[in-house]
């Protein structure tokens, strides 16, 4: 883990994958997760030239909080670590509730970024869009939009049980999955992965990582339609966590977003399908 400092003091935690000679993409986590995450994506960005540097967001991980945060204002810490870093030109991806934070990229508009992608990521939640997520999920967004509050518990016990009993931890994990999921889940690289940035997530306690989920809730401070750089989005059509209406909001909303809907995939088994796809569309837009 290294650490870039941004003009009002707050440090930004990172991690460096890939081809690190490479051209630069940021890597945004889902949740509840970290830069760790990223390491999914790193056999595939290596192979296509691509540099990961993986941020954790504020609060998350070793990344400093941030008093009041908002979703819109994550493209100026992202254009201020870059310039820090001395990066000209990047390009921004995530995963799963990634989503808002690569959108308020696309539409905002940080200096340097020349265009995003994203796998499974979220769309802003209407009835219609959030109708495919499992009842579990449903009832974690409400949690999480009208009483935030009960979720740093539920988080903390997660990340201390990544800690302590990882194995447990997996085998919930993959009992609430359906069976399309399972199968990447056994994957041990991903095993490893999401135990460990599971457990990076709570490193500050479950408060920061709760607001995370709050955010995505609620209105996001943008709208869809003002994204202005190219936005590829690789989505599962089994996808029982993001499903597809949301990647297909994007499209719907802006002639720059383009869908690449994966036939069975769901919202983990999407990765291995999907990533080296992603990386090659990051490749080819950050060689224009």
């Amino acid at each position: 883990m290294e650490h870039v400092r941004l003009p009002d003091g707050r440090r930004l935690a990172y991690e460096q994958g890939g081809d690190t000679a490479g051209a630069v993409a940021f890597y945004f986590h889902g949740w509840p997760g970290s830069r760790i995450e990223a390491r999914l994506f790193e056999e595939e960005a290596a192979r296509h030239g691509v540099r990961v540097v993986a941020l954790d967001r504020p609060g998350i991980g070793g990344s400093d909080p941030q008093s009041g945060r908002r979703i819109v204002d994550w493209p100026r810490d992202v254009e201020d670590a870059a310039a820090a870093l001395g990066f000209e030109r990047y390009a921004v991806f995530g995963y799963s509730a990634a989503g808002p934070y690569v959108a308020a990229c696309a539409a905002l508009r940080p200096r340097g970024l020349v265009g995003a992608a994203m796998i499974a990521g979220l769309a802003p939640f209407t009835r219609d869009r959030a109708r495919g997520r499992a009842v579990r999920m449903r009832m974690v967004d409400r949690v999480a939009r009208y009483a935030p509050w009960m979720l740093p518990p539920m988080l903390r016990g997660m990340g201390r049980q990544a800690h302590e009993t990882p194995e447990k931890l997996l085998a919930r994990v993959e009992a609430s999955m359906p069976a399309t999921d399972r199968e990447a889940l056994r994957l041990e690289r991903y095993r490893l992965i999401m135990v460990d940035t599971i457990a990076e997530s709570t490193r500050q306690g479950g408060r920061w990582c709760a607001l995370e989920h709050a955010l995505a809730t609620r209105p996001w401070g943008f709208d869809l339609s003002e994204v202005r750089v190219p936005l590829a989005l690789f989505q599962g059509s089994a996808d029982t966590a993001v499903p597809v209406a949301m990647a297909r909001a994007y499209a719907a909303a802006t002639p720059y977003a383009t869908v690449h809907e994966y036939e069975g995939a769901g919202h983990l088994s999407i990765v291995p399908r999907a990533a080296d796809d992603m990386m090659r569309f990051l490749a080819k837009l950050l060689a224009v």
